[in-house]
C-alpha cells in the first residue's frame, strides 16, 4: 500500500473517503426507507416547497424514493465488499448528492420557511443541513478517485470501514437537528 499510494496519509484519506460515502449509503438507504413509508407525506412537503410544477411531483417523488434506495443500497454493497466495488457506484452517490445539495440551496434561500423533508424532519431547509449534503458529495467524490486505483479498498480493514460509516450516517443525521436546536436561541443561520 505505501508504496502504490504514497504511504499512511492516502490509506487515511481511502479511509475516511470510504467511510463518508458507505455512511452515505446508508443515509440514503435511510431516507428511501422513510421517504416509502411516508410517501403521501413526502409528495406534500413537494408540494409545499412550490419549486416543482404540480405535475412533476408525483413522478419526482417516485424517483427520489428509487434513487435512494438503488444508489444507498449498491454503495453499502460496494463500500463494505472485501475487494470494494467500482469507483462508478461512489461517482453515481456523488451525482445523486450534488443534485440534493443544488435543490437544497435553492430550497434554503428561496423558501426558507417550508419543510424540507430531510430524513422526515418536517423543520425548514438549514444551513447545517444543507453542508452534511455537501459533505457527503465530496465524500462520495473522493471515494470515487480513490477507488479507482487497485487495491486501495482492500487496504481500509472492514471493522474500520463499517464502524466508520455507522458512525458518518448517526452523525448525518443528529447533528444538523442538533444544531437547529441550538440555533433556535441564537441570531439564526444567515443567508
Amino acid at each position: 500500500m505505501k508504496a502504490a499510494f504514497g504511504g499512511t496519509h492516502v490509506l487515511m484519506v481511502t479511509a475516511v473517503a470510504l467511510a463518508i460515502a458507505t455512511g452515505g449509503g446508508l443515509v440514503l438507504v435511510a431516507a428511501g426507507v422513510g421517504h416509502a413509508r411516508r410517501f403521501d407525506p413526502l409528495r406534500a412537503i413537494l408540494a409545499s416547497q412550490a419549486l416543482l410544477p404540480h405535475r412533476w411531483q408525483r413522478p419526482v417523488a417516485h424517483l427520489l424514493v428509487a434513487a435512494e434506495l438503488v444508489v444507498g443500497l449498491a454503495v453499502v454493497v460496494a463500500g463494505l465488499a472485501p475487494n470494494g466495488g467500482p469507483g462508478i457506484v461512489f461517482a453515481v452517490e456523488g451525482g445523486l448528492y450534488v443534485a440534493m445539495l443544488a435543490y437544497a440551496v435553492v430550497l434554503y434561500r428561496r423558501r426558507p420557511a417550508v419543510p424540507c423533508g430531510c430524513f422526515g424532519d418536517d423543520g425548514p431547509a438549514s444551513l447545517p443541513s444543507v453542508m452534511r449534503t455537501g459533505i457527503l458529495a465530496a465524500g462520495a467524490g473522493v471515494a470515487a478517485a480513490v477507488t479507482s486505483s487497485p487495491g486501495a479498498h482492500a487496504a481500509v480493514p472492514l471493522p474500520l470501514l463499517a464502524s466508520g460509516a455507522v458512525a458518518i450516517a448517526a452523525l448525518a443525521y443528529v447533528v444538523p437537528g442538533a444544531l437547529r436546536t441550538v440555533d433556535t436561541e441564537g441570531a439564526g443561520w444567515t443567508h
